[in-house]
């Protein structure tokens, strides 16, 4: 059936879209000094993402960077474990915010309506954020994602990761800055953590409408 076929090349096309993608952002890499040349940052944001999408181990990183230089989406070929230091560059911070914005712009005619959250993120070593999110103490040892949506297709359209510990109303400006190019807001919607006179006012100077929940010490 059309189902299953889409459904053995959806991560083939991913990947190609991926490629793609990371091409048109045109990312520069620059040398330190006269030694060995760095890894370019465009094969890095690949391998790093690829590695997330396939939730592949080191055993099977070897094989698919052969395939991947084959196929031309990197254009080096570093060692299996290599893409594990790769995940800790933090010059792919604002290369992958950018990448979100990007990938999701095929939708800006049919997305005007949004959401913004946040929540955190689990590790393997830590106990689920589902069971620590009310205890203030325990943020400083996760990382937390903040991110707007679109409310028609539930896509992604900014996100930013942080600390544990970063307060969500600081975090909306920012991420309204960096989709605000590609998308026209007409509603944003939000809890409480982001009910201030000047997030308020800034949706507002967008030409849009916000709606967030007030809190209690709100007058």
């Amino acid at each position: 059936s059309n189902y299953i076929s889409a459904r053995q090349g959806e991560k083939l096309l991913a990947l190609n879209l991926l490629s793609e993608s990371i091409k048109i952002l045109k990312v520069k890499t620059y040398g330190k000094g006269n030694g060995r040349p760095p890894y370019p940052l465009s094969d890095k944001m690949f391998l790093c993402v690829q590695k997330v999408l396939r939730r592949s181990t080191y055993d099977a990183n070897q094989e698919f960077i052969d395939y991947a230089y084959l196929k031309k989406w990197i254009s080096c070929k570093p060692r299996p474990h290599s893409v594990s230091d790769f995940m800790n560059d933090i010059q792919l911070t604002p290369l992958l915010e950018q990448l979100v914005v990007l990938t999701s712009t095929p939708l800006a005619e049919h997305e005007k309506k949004f959401a913004v959250d946040s929540t955190g993120l689990s590790s393997f070593n830590r106990d689920r954020w589902v069971n620590v999110r009310l205890e203030k103490a325990q943020h400083r040892n996760y990382k937390k994602i903040h991110a707007i949506v679109g409310t028609n297709y539930k896509i992604i359209v900014s996100a930013k990761v942080t600390i544990g510990t970063q307060g969500d109303s600081p975090m909306m400006i920012p991420l309204l800055k960096n989709m605000s190019k590609f998308f026209k807001v007409i509603e944003l919607s939000g809890d409480g953590g982001y009910a201030s006179r000047q997030n308020a006012q800034f949706v507002e100077d967008m030409g849009a409408v916000p709606y967030f929940r007030l809190r209690k010490d709100v007058r």
